[in-house]
């Protein structure tokens, strides 16, 4: 689809055939392509001195109010491992598990891509693109807009954590994206 080599199992299309990978599948391989940082100055993820990817993100609404203080120090501290159960709706984070401190589940209430809620088993999910749009889990954090894409292209064994910032510091980066964005559309139509 447009050119993506990436299956939506859901709705059965794009990818090999629409379906999921089986053994004895064989896939084509596309030319390579020069950097896009390079042409454009495209900001690629930010890899911390530990070789992680490094999400921004904002405490989630129920940050305060249903994790204990250690649950909350050791998701902002803790490294991240994406979990082979994950997609496109979200990335299923194996580490340490979170200790909340209320039991049972949230009214159902809004969910969009970069919030990263906590089931009762304690491990987090950090919703990406296909989202759904309600959920009752509590909600830790807020992947700020401008790393949505990164959550998008972090693969199953993928190692990463998530820094806190501002709301200040959260609109910043978000204009710095969009920046990037201006300047990868000018570039592209000075391609074509």
């Amino acid at each position: 689809m447009l050119g993506a080599r990436s299956t939506d199992l859901l709705g059965g299309w794009g990818g090999h055939h629409g379906r999921a990978l089986r053994a004895g599948d064989s896939l084509g391989r596309g030319a390579p392509g020069r950097p896009l940082q390079r042409r454009c100055g495209v900001t690629l993820p930010v890899l911390g001195p530990d070789g992680m990817r490094v999400l921004r993100a904002m405490p989630g609404p129920e940050h305060d109010t249903h994790f204990a203080a250690d649950a909350q120090a050791l998701f902002w501290r803790s490294p991240w491992t994406v979990g082979a159960q994950s997609n496109r709706m979200g990335a299923r984070l194996q580490g340490p598990v979170l200790r909340r401190t209320c039991s049972g589940e949230l009214p159902s209430h809004a969910v969009l891509p970069g919030v990263v809620q906590v089931p009762g088993q304690g491990l987090p999910i950090a919703l990406r693109v296909d989202a759904q749009t309600t959920g009752g889990y509590p909600r830790i954090a807020v992947v700020v807009d401008a790393d949505l894409g990164h959550l998008a292209q972090c693969e199953s064994g993928a190692r990463l954590r998530f820094e806190r910032v501002t709301l200040d510091q959260a609109r910043e980066a978000n204009r710095q994206a969009e920046r990037e964005r201006q300047a990868l559309l000018r570039a592209l139509t000075l391609w074509a």
